[in-house]
């Protein structure tokens, strides 16, 4: 028999599949900075000293490029920090990916079924802490 399941949200953790390198997230400001200042140099020749048209070298000079790399950092740090698992070590986070879209839920149809599901969950924590005593005494024995 098939069971109509349905999806809840589980964690407000946010999940982004695509985070963008720093160096690419630079090289694209950086040419967006180069398209601006050529607009500019169109509509505005008479701030140009010369009235030709300089080179992207002249247009973008290092306070521009370091500018826009602390941009870059800053967004990425703020990316990151949004996600909502920042503090957690890169192996934790990882272990958190199930919760991607949610959990499924089952509508439990019998009594019988509910018992169960009960009996599970029980045996399971009591492993869980069977485990941990087991582990604890093995460390008292060790000293």
């Amino acid at each position: 028999m098939t069971r109509a399941t349905t999806t809840i949200p589980f964690s407000k953790i946010r999940f982004i599949d695509k985070v963008p390198r720093l160096s690419d997230l630079t090289e694209r400001l950086t040419q967006k900075l180069w398209q601006i200042r050529i607009e500019q140099n169109r509509h505005e020749p008479h701030r140009m000293s010369d009235g030709t048209p300089h080179s992207s070298h002249v247009l973008i000079v290092g306070a521009d490029t370091a500018r826009i790399r602390r941009r870059a950092m800053r967004y990425l740090e703020r990316l990151h920090s949004s996600t909502g698992t920042q503090h957690l070590p890169e192996r934790d986070a990882a272990l958190l990916t199930p919760l991607r879209d949610g959990l499924p839920v089952t509508r439990i149809v019998t009594e019988h079924e509910a018992d169960e599901i009960a009996a599970a969950l029980h045996a399971a924590a009591f492993l869980r802490c069977s485990r941990r005593k087991a582990g604890q005494r093995w460390a008292l024995m060790a000293h």
